[in-house]
């Protein structure tokens, strides 16, 4: 017999939606070609920035959400044998489709005032890709190495073509963050799989690293992950030359963050109980830049752009409150 409660279903969809690490914080990808863009683009005399910049955010919000309930739909078996809790699983049966529809459908109408062609046939397929790795007949997490390739994909799709091609920005800004994007949502799904390989295994989910093997499979992630390492300075090199003065403060910025995530690094390592899969799965330079060019890096270019157009103040807050969020959970990462 339990000797606790559980919490109501709507403080599970509120809880894991808005504030738990599986919800809307899943974002914070966008912010870095957002900022981007409104550095190389946006004029003091652009009043709508603001309100079309939170409609691309709603648009992403949903694609987010609309891929990780679907995966818990399809994965619902193995994530119970594997002892996981999602809130999803609670609706009347049939339900949790009509939701994940939803939040598709209403991804879509967030772009459509002011947006392009372009920006929904991305959008689109950011949402067709992220939900065939999940779902059947195709489940493409279940292919070997077109899993990752398409999750990444579809990362890239919702998070630097979709706003790419909503504010029509240069082909420039899409060549440089479009890759970084790509990259790291392919170290992202690879090292979920290297340490969810025995799990998924045991369900029957061949993933790539199942495919290969664990150990394999840590060897190719650490090369993923010196690639995405490498294109993540050539962005704070990109930041630091195109976008003088201030650009080189932001690009020293995150260099600063790389040297505090390598002697964090360092701290943790020698106490193994506060180790986590991250560090120990991951190498400290690109975990470092990640956080400093996805992270600290739009933050201080959409200060910098709040400063000149006070509008933005409301962006610079959503954005500051989803990475302040997402950065409590980084530090106290447990796989779940």
């Amino acid at each position: 017999m339990r000797d606790y409660e559980p919490a109501p279903l709507w403080r599970q969809i509120v809880g894991e939606t808005v504030w738990g690490r599986r919800g809307v914080v899943k974002t914070t990808s966008l912010w870095l070609p957002l900022a981007m863009l409104l550095s190389t683009a946006c004029t003091p005399a652009d009043k709508a920035i603001c309100l079309r910049s939170l409609q691309v955010f709603a648009a992403v919000a949903c694609w987010c959400l609309a891929s990780i309930l679907s995966n818990d739909l399809a994965d619902r078996q193995a994530d119970l044998a594997a002892g996981k809790e999602r809130w999803i699983w609670h609706l009347p049966a049939g339900t949790g489709a009509l939701v994940v529809a939803a939040l598709g459908g209403t991804g879509i109408s967030s772009l459509l005032p002011g947006g392009s062609t372009a920006a929904l046939a991305a959008y689109a397929a950011a949402l067709v890709l992220g939900l065939s790795y999940s779902l059947r007949p195709v489940r493409f997490k279940s292919r070997g190495i077109w899993g990752p390739l398409v999750y990444s994909t579809s990362g890239a799709l919702a998070f630097a073509v979709t706003p790419w091609a909503f504010f029509r920005s240069s082909w420039l800004i899409l060549a440089v963050v479009g890759p970084a994007v790509l990259l790291d949502k392919w170290v992202n799904i690879h090292f979920h799989q290297v340490i969810d390989c025995a799990s998924d295994r045991s369900s029957g989910i061949r993933t790539y690293a199942v495919d290969v093997g664990p150990e394999r499979a840590r060897r190719s992630l650490k090369w993923a992950a010196w690639a995405a390492s490498g294109w993540l300075v050539s962005i704070l090199v990109f930041i630091a030359a195109r976008l003088p003065p201030w650009g080189v403060a932001v690009a020293a910025a995150g260099l600063a963050t790389v040297l505090g995530a390598g002697a964090y690094a360092s701290i943790i390592r020698r106490q193994p109980e506060r180790t986590s899969a991250l560090l120990e799965e991951l190498p400290w330079p690109y975990l470092g830049l990640t956080y400093a060019v996805f992270r600290v890096a739009p933050l201080l270019l959409l200060a910098r752009l709040a400063a000149e157009q006070r509008a933005l103040w409301a962006l610079f807050a959503v954005a500051g409150l989803s990475l302040m969020v997402e950065s409590l959970h980084a530090c106290r990462y447990r796989h779940a």
